[in-house]
């Protein structure tokens, strides 16, 4: 995994319980990287859960990787993760488990624009509503143009087959006018 920041290694030893170390809240994007030493099937169950749930949600994780569902890491408390193995012969069983501490964080105040914000942000909305008005101006203006475009060029086909073509052309020094095609012909 290219960004190690956000891997949180995971070593078992002999240990069936580990803790990892802490995490922020909010910082999304974990993944648990379970040591080589024990030794988990290619594709793996882990259920997650905070701290005090009674649910918890089930990820699958592949070459001892699993990654952090980002809702556990919320609300600020601790998650539990539950290496669940299936042997092939029985259902599973949970083999390991990890505890995972949670640093909670304050939470983020909301920001009140100042006037002078108001007073751009009203600006840039009356842009815009301007900018929808005159785009569905020219949609009209382009429409009416596109049938009145239409209409000349079914009258020309009318004419042309109709009255046919002038051609002119010079021949031994002397000026011709024919008329091609049309109706009369």
């Amino acid at each position: 995994m290219a960004n190690t920041r956000k891997n949180i290694p995971v070593v078992f030893g002999r240990l069936r319980t580990v803790k990892t170390p802490r995490r922020t809240q909010g910082d999304y994007g974990q993944v648990l990287v379970i040591s080589d030493a024990i030794k988990l099937p290619t594709d793996f169950v882990v259920h997650f859960c905070n701290e005090g749930d009674s649910v918890t949600k089930t990820q699958i994780g592949h070459n001892n990787m699993v990654t952090v569902p980002p809702q556990f890491l919320k609300d600020g408390r601790d998650i539990i993760c539950y290496v669940f193995v299936h042997d092939g012969d029985t259902d599973g069983r949970t083999m390991y488990t990890i505890r995972i501490p949670i640093v909670r964080r304050p939470d983020t105040e909301e920001i009140e624009p100042t006037p002078e914000q108001e007073d751009v942000i009203m600006q840039a909305i009356s842009t815009l509503n301007n900018a929808v008005a005159l785009t569905n101006e020219d949609a009209e203006i382009a429409n009416a143009a596109a049938a009145s475009a239409s209409y000349y060029a079914n009258i020309a086909q009318q004419t042309v087959e109709e009255a046919g073509h002038l051609r002119f052309y010079i021949e031994d020094g002397k000026l011709y006018l024919d008329r091609t095609g049309g109706n009369d012909e």
